[in-house]
């Protein structure tokens, strides 16, 4: 295979390590949805389970791993494993996971304001064609905002005791 590009990780782990990090999935109770996750990380070089247990819910305070990616792979399955599989760590796949959703939330946001434009132009309009904003929490007017600004506003895992480091 020389000159070929192998896409198997360049990482070699002891059998004791290779055992601990196979036990700590087969402990988690992972249900079979993971198996491709588990596979997709082993080849990108990340062999332990994300944190978290099976009772954690992406609603939680402060939701585990494991319940954002479980909830992921749920809501949108395909797109999860593609994030997975460019991905070198769990920290990796959760912000893939937050940029992915909040894509989707962009996206259906445009198309409502699209319907609602389509839906004026049926309409005929007012004379004082009212412009509609949408209002947050604060009553400040809504602006378009780009997913890289979004997602530079997150501090994903510097919170101390939150997720260990990798």
């Amino acid at each position: 295979m020389d000159g070929e590009k192998s896409y198997l990780p360049d990482v070699n782990y002891s059998s004791k390590t290779y055992r601990e990090a196979q036990n700590a999935w087969t402990l988690g109770n992972f249900s079979p949805m993971w198996d491709a996750v588990r596979l997709r990380c082993a080849y990108r070089g990340f062999i332990y389970p994300p944190s978290g247990t099976p009772s954690d819910s992406r609603r939680d305070p402060n939701p585990s791993r494991r319940a954002i990616i479980a909830a992921a792979l749920e809501d949108h399955p395909v797109q999860t494993l593609q994030i997975v599989s460019r991905s070198r760590s769990w920290s990796e796949v959760v912000s893939g996971i937050f940029e992915m959703e909040l894509e989707l939330a962009l996206w259906a946001n445009e198309r409502e304001l699209e319907d609602a434009e389509a839906k004026r132009s049926r309409d005929g309009g007012d004379a004082e064609r009212r412009v509609e904003t949408r209002r947050g929490m604060h009553g400040a007017e809504a602006r378009p905002v780009s997913v890289g600004s979004l997602l530079g506003t997150l501090d994903l895992g510097t919170r101390k005791g939150t997720w260990p480091d990798e």
